[in-house]
């Protein structure tokens, strides 16, 4: 079903470059930050009998996953964002959780939305999870990996869904997919792609690079753009979503798609990719910075602790230098942007006091 938020936010669209307000020549470079937590929120258990009530459930998921209206308004409002990246699960948003409907978690999203279009700020909806049970390997660290490599199947339901839901909505932004890349060594689901003539089918390799990802990326943006002819996408580079090199994304014909923004996630730790260890605007260049010159590149992560503070303010120039927008991870998730979003307690960390002053600086 259609939303109905109806915010008077201004539709953007992609000139060149660069984003602009559409029909006007007017840039705008996204900056904000992450607000994970509805990727992984679980509702309590539905009570008592009959059909669960919708607004009920949205409810609940905002609630587990610790998402208020004020702190909407103190992301956009006090810290400067214009845009909130918000990581959601694939599975939660075609089947809902614990007994709550789909439709809860929809609506979920819809306050979200409506919370940040209140300010004047954008949300961009980032498929992060397919679900939330699978496991896709364990990282260095011995966590339990769920971001997926690539999509499945449903991952076509979900969008035809969400294009339909926000094809009158000019707040909403789409980010595709999270972070194409290699699976981990452990994790055993198999690897869907797409063929040539656009029927689904299991990938004989355990490598996922731009020829297993951009034909993905093209049958989602056609699927998108069929049902919202304006939505405003971003489409992850692979690696993690940190190489974007093998773009722009090109039709069959060898024709650039256009109307896209490229996604990159850049830290400054390995994540078993060699690029996204990049400390350098030489190694940054290579990985994305490039691409800038011909088409909008947005950071739609970044992030680190105390001891990467140099780090990220040489960054945060590189980004500035090339109007490349961002959203930095995490307000509710490490590495963490506040002291304790659970507690109301938005005192930023060490690193966030950076995200926050460049926010505040470069407000647009």
């Amino acid at each position: 079903m259609p939303s109905a938020i109806g915010s008077d936010v201004a539709r953007l669209a992609v000139a060149g470059a660069h984003v602009i307000a559409a029909g006007t020549d007017r840039r705008v470079t996204l900056r904000g930050v992450n607000r994970s937590g509805l990727e992984y929120a679980e509702p309590r258990q539905v009570d008592g009998v009959g059909a669960p009530d919708p607004d009920e459930g949205a409810s609940r998921f905002l609630d587990a996953a610790g998402i208020t209206r004020s702190e909407v308004s103190e992301i956009v409002t006090e810290w400067g964002a214009n845009v909130v990246r918000l990581p959601f699960t694939q599975d939660f948003a075609l089947r809902g959780r614990n007994g709550w409907p789909a439709e809860a978690y929809l609506r979920a999203l819809d306050r979200v939305v409506s919370w940040a279009a209140e300010h004047g700020a954008y949300t961009l909806l980032d498929l992060q999870w397919l679900d939330a049970d699978t496991p896709r390997g364990r990282g260095q660290d011995g966590s339990i990996n769920r971001v997926p490599a690539l999509p499945d199947a449903r991952t076509l339901e979900l969008w035809g869904t969400l294009a339909a839901r926000y094809r009158d909505e000019p707040a909403v932004l789409f980010d595709l997919f999270n972070e194409p890349h290699d699976p981990l060594f452990d994790d055993i689901e198999p690897l869907v792609g797409v063929l040539p003539d656009g029927r689904l089918d299991r990938l004989p390799s355990r490598k996922v690079g731009m020829d297993e990802w951009q034909p993905w990326a093209l049958r989602l943006v056609r699927l998108v753009r069929d049902l919202h002819p304006t939505a405003l996408i971003l489409v992850s580079g692979v690696g993690w979503a940190y190489d974007l090199r093998g773009f722009p994304l090109r039709d069959r014909s060898g024709t650039p798609v256009p109307g896209l923004v490229y996604s990159t996630h850049v830290y400054p730790w390995s994540r078993t990719h060699p690029f996204t260890r990049a400390r350098s605007s030489r190694e940054w260049m290579r990985g994305f910075g490039h691409l800038a010159r011909q088409a909008p590149v947005f950071a739609a992560e970044w992030g680190g602790e105390a001891r990467h503070a140099a780090w990220g303010r040489r960054l945060l120039q590189f980004l500035e230098d090339r109007s490349i927008g961002w959203t930095a991870w995490s307000w509710a998730d490490w590495p963490m942007l506040v002291a304790n979003c659970r507690q109301c307690d938005y005192t930023p960390t060490a690193f966030g006091a950076i995200v926050r002053d460049a926010l505040r600086q470069r407000r647009t």
